[in-house]
């Protein structure tokens, strides 16, 4: 983990092309590229010094709802109801190397390896989750489809367990994440598929794997409450941060990592870089000012020590980070980051990650197993 004493922003590229509803929404990179999205269906190839080119337009001049790489030759888009890879060793130019079409809108993805899942819009009881391996091709025979045990509203977020892919954790506007042991889905008896569910109380914005705290996952809500917890662990071991705006002396929370929550704040055009730790406590790494005009910043992609932001103001900003110590830590240089579930959702036990009127964690007493 790094201290940042100074930044210096590089370069500001815009993707607007002078029209103010075009924002920039997600930003990936792999070993050698960077990658962008827009809100009118475009994926770019971008660099720290200014270069960008298009890699890929949709159809439909939709939002790119989200993009991740799976290797160096290939990453994968969704958008509208479809999911597609791309396959970039062309110069400049791209090929769709496989597609997929749904009948619900895609709203989440993740990837590990060539294993990817999707979650889904809620358009009956449950909302769907697809697991499947792209080098199968259009074939949907061993597709994973997660739906009785899945959520009863939109799937936001997805993360596959980076030591162990056939463990994912999913969440949902319905205010719970789940995480399933997709190596269930060989057998014939799938009541376990779920084997832990978290209850936040409110709209889960970002859940992943924490992977420098041991098994902890990280959950981030749309009303900027923020907490962890062990999910290895026999006994209660949860830290609530709470709301995290004042804290962190911004308007919003945009995401986590291993080492970093990231703040936004529109009336300063300000990110707010913040450590946290296991043990609940919040220290400041750097403020960078002057980014985005007032307008709310979506996604970032830190790589080494140059940072890149995108936001709704069609831009992406390029920074150059300034470490404090000599040393950088090799760990984690790029962005990343169980109970048994009961026959019946009714019967399930439940830990809450919330807190009570003073401010201190609700604790409900589970019982966990081990599954590695």
């Amino acid at each position: 983990m790094s201290k940042f004493n100074s930044y210096n922003i590089l370069t500001q590229l815009d993707f607007s092309c002078g029209n103010t509803n075009v924002y920039t929404n997600n930003i990936i990179s792999n070993d050698t590229t960077v990658f962008t999205s827009t809100s009118n269906g475009l994926v770019y190839k971008i660099d720290s010094v200014g270069n960008k080119d298009i890699v890929f337009k949709n159809d439909t001049n939709s939002t790119i709802q989200s993009i991740k790489q799976i290797n160096n030759d290939s990453i994968c888009v969704s958008y509208d109801n479809r999911f597609k890879v791309l396959d970039l060793r062309m110069n400049n130019q791209y090929q769709v190397a496989m597609e997929r079409q749904f009948k619900e809108t895609v709203h989440s993805m993740d990837t590990s390896g060539f294993k990817v899942a999707l979650g889904f819009e809620l358009t009956g009881s449950d909302a769907p989750i697809k697991v499947f391996d792209i080098r199968n091709g259009s074939d949907v025979s061993n597709t994973v489809n997660i739906v009785q045990s899945s959520h009863n509203d939109d799937i936001t977020s997805l993360c596959f367990q980076k030591e162990n892919n056939n463990f994912l954790l999913s969440g949902s506007v319905d205010g719970t994440c789940n995480l399933y042991d997709l190596s269930k889905y060989n057998q014939k008896d799938l009541d376990e598929e779920v084997i832990e569910e978290v209850i936040t109380l409110d709209s889960v914005h970002k859940c992943k794997f924490i992977n420098k705290f041991n098994k902890r996952i990280g959950i981030l809500t749309h009303t900027e409450q923020f907490g962890t917890y062990n999910i290895m662990s026999e006994s209660e071991d949860k830290i609530f941060f709470g709301d995290l705006r004042e804290p962190m002396n911004c308007k919003y929370i945009i995401d986590f990592n291993d080492d970093y929550l990231f703040g936004g704040d529109i009336d300063e055009s300000k990110l707010s870089i913040y450590n946290y730790d296991n043990k609940g406590g919040l220290k400041k790494n750097i403020d960078i000012k002057g980014l985005h005009n007032n307008e709310v910043i979506r996604d970032f992609e830190l790589v080494n020590d140059i940072l890149y932001t995108c936001g709704e103001d069609g831009r992406v900003n390029v920074i150059k980070l300034e470490v404090e110590k000599a040393k950088e830590d090799d760990e984690h240089k790029l962005k990343s980051g169980f109970k048994k579930k009961s026959k019946s959702k009714k019967d399930k036990k439940n830990k809450l990650l919330t807190s009570d009127s003073n401010d201190n964690p609700t604790k409900n007493k589970v019982n966990k197993y081990n599954p590695y």
